[in-house]
């Protein structure tokens, strides 16, 4: 919380993303992302899920003004199918669809270091299909 009273008083606005239970008193921030404090439908969502939702706002308010094309952020669901599968979270309801979608984007994935990765464990990215 020290931290986040510190960035206001440089005058830095915060956005908090979590997907664990809160504390009690929650810091100051200019917005808190956490399912399990708001009223958002899936409670158990991962922390990438929670950060993707939030990307997918950010396009859909921004991305016009920016230059990012409608449906950009599907490219970013490898990392958060990776992402969701490590960090052990049920894999029901919005977690389950994010990982299908970015199984479908990681076989597909442009990004060199993951490609790299598979090959290194001799995984071929149709079995991800």
């Amino acid at each position: 919380m020290a931290e986040v009273a510190q960035a206001e008083v440089d005058g830095i606005e915060v956005i908090i993303t979590d997907h664990h239970l809160p504390l009690e008193i929650l810091p100051h921030a200019y917005a808190i992302l956490n399912p399990k404090v708001d009223d958002y439908p899936e409670k158990m969502l991962c922390g990438a899920g929670v950060v993707f939702k939030f990307v997918q706002a950010f396009v859909r308010k921004y991305g016009e003004f920016y230059k990012i094309h409608n449906g950009w952020e599907k490219w970013l669901l490898d990392m958060v199918a990776i992402a969701t599968l490590s960090d052990m979270v049920p894999l029901q309801g919005e977690n389950r669809a994010l990982s299908s979608f970015g199984m479908k984007v990681l076989k597909k994935s442009p990004r060199l270091g993951l490609q790299k990765l598979l090959a290194k464990m001799n995984i071929e990215p149709k079995i991800f299909e």
